[in-house]
């Protein structure tokens, strides 16, 4: 039996940002499937309207799909998951009440302040990862909606994602991935935060230069990267119910050849082989 969600002790993730853009530019960022996947999924289906829906891609069995149950323009939009966000992390044997996702839209001087309030998370240990995880993807999703915006708006977007299972701890993944001699040589990072200039050399032998957006050891690691037409980086490690780390290298960018993005995917796929076994 599910009891009612206001019987039960349940949490949300609520995240928010600033974006330099007025509403309704925001507005359909949010709901028109050409502009989802220039910033969030990989592919997205919309059928608008209280009632519509909402289906949203990273690849099978990456999938979110949900019920629109709040549809004002340029204001607010609600939904109800069916098959929510962080599903594989999910704690399985449970009676688990439906999560629901609120984008709250506000303007601002000179732009909008977006509110993500992600509901229906319970308690526990069991739940700790996947709560974790997708305040963790929340954090990272609306600042690529902000930099989508402020740098790449109305251009598609090419995708280069590396991802690997391991048994491994997370911290030792990480300075596999972060430290001095790490793929990424990243050790002099040291305290740095968002905001912060940064300049590495990978273990490919790319330099990257640009902003930090996210330095949250030993989970994730997002950057701009302005020598690469302002695109973005991002390394997350996420760990599944079954204690699988799962770790991930990611490169969204605009604007720059297929050759490109295939060349850096399969250098990091070979790299990421040697590094982690």
């Amino acid at each position: 039996m599910i009891l009612p969600a206001e019987e039960q002790d349940l949490r949300s993730i609520e995240v928010q940002i600033a974006i330099a853009a007025p509403p309704d530019v925001v507005w359909k960022a949010l709901i028109d499937p050409v502009e989802l996947v220039r910033w969030f999924p990989l592919e997205a289906r919309v059928v608008p309207g209280v009632g519509g829906s909402m289906w949203l891609s990273w690849g099978e069995p990456i999938v979110s799909y949900s019920q629109i149950t709040i549809w004002e323009p340029n204001r607010h939009l609600g939904t109800v998951e069916a098959r929510p966000l962080g599903v594989l992390l999910e704690p399985g044997g449970t009676n688990n009440a439906p999560r629901t996702l609120d984008y709250l839209i506000r303007p601002l001087q000179g732009g909008t302040e977006l509110r993500v309030m992600h509901s229906g998370f319970g308690r526990g240990s069991y739940w700790e990862e996947l709560y974790s995880a997708v305040q963790r993807g929340w954090e990272f999703q609306l600042r690529s909606l902000r930099h989508y915006l402020a740098r790449h708006g109305g251009t598609d977007r090419s995708i280069a994602c590396v991802r690997r299972s391991l048994h491994l701890p997370a911290q030792e993944v990480w300075s596999r991935f972060m430290g001095c001699a790490g793929l990424l040589g990243a050790g002099s990072l040291g305290g740095a935060k968002e905001g912060d200039q940064f300049s590495i050399c990978t273990a490919t032998g790319d330099f990257m230069e640009g902003v930090i957006l996210i330095h949250d050891p030993p989970k994730q690691f997002a950057v701009t990267v302005a020598n690469r037409n302002d695109s973005l980086f991002r390394v997350y490690l996420v760990e599944g119910v079954t204690g699988v780390l799962e770790a991930n290298l990611w490169l969204g960018t605009y604007g720059r050849p297929q050759s490109e993005i295939r060349a850096f995917e399969q250098q990091w796929r070979i790299l990421l082989e040697q590094a982690l076994g």
